[in-house]
This record gives structure tokens, sequence and C-alpha cells, in this order.
């Protein structure tokens, strides 16, 4: 990984925290956090505002959406330490809480974020949704 790469960090939930130790440990500074759910990524919006205040080189851009193989409105499950829509972890069935999310196709996020060269790690942490 090089110091002035870019990793995508997909699914970050809460906290962020892979994100978080890989510019720490390896001194990435361009980290793309990807959090679909309202939630989660306002919890994360706070959090990794308050980590660039003791860390100078990162630099963090915050996405509000998930990947997939289609643009598309997903209906997810929720619960205190995940959310899930997809494939062998699906928790719709029997779950009290859902939301609905924004899901863009992969290759527009990668239009989108419009990064100079190549992309050093795409790091997926989002309860199956590596079936799709």
């Amino acid at each position: 990984l090089s110091k002035d790469g870019h990793v995508l960090y997909v699914g970050t939930h809460r906290t962020g925290s892979d994100g978080l130790a890989i510019h720490d440990n390896f001194g990435v500074a361009n980290i793309h956090f990807f959090e679909p759910v309202a939630e989660f990524f306002t919890a994360l919006q706070s959090l990794v505002s308050d980590a660039a205040q003791t860390r100078p080189r990162l630099n963090a851009s915050l996405h509000n959406f998930g990947w997939g193989e289609e643009q598309a409105e997903v209906t997810i499950a929720l619960d205190e330490s995940a959310s899930s829509a997809f494939g062998v972890v699906n928790r719709l069935q029997g779950a009290t809480e859902t939301t609905v999310v924004h899901v863009h196709q992969v290759s527009q996020v990668l239009e989108l974020l419009q990064i100079p060269g190549e992309i050093d790690l795409v790091h997926m942490n989002c309860e199956g949704c590596e079936y799709e």
C-alpha cells in the first residue's frame, strides 16, 4: 500500500475502524468510507471527523450508499452489530427493524470517485454483498 494510495472501505458500519487501522498501520492517506445505513453513517461522520483531528494526513471521504451489481433501493435488516440483505446472511426473516438503502452500480461508483491512478485496496465488510 502506498502512502498516497487510495483504499475503498465498503460496509464501514458505525466506526470505520478497519479504514482507520489501515491508515494508522500503513500510512495510506486517502480512505473512502462507504456506509449505506443512514443511522450508521451519521455515527461514522462524527467518529471520522474526531479521528481526523489527531491524524493530519488522513484524507477521509464518506459516502452514504452501498455497492451492487446495479443501481437499486434495497431493503435490509438491521441489528446492533450488522445489517444485511444478501445471500446466506440474509436476516430479513424475523427482523425487527429494516431500512431502505441506496446501492450504486460498481462501475458508476468508480466513475464518481475519479481516482487518479490505481486503487490500492478494496476492503469489503458488508455481510454478504460480496456474493453479488
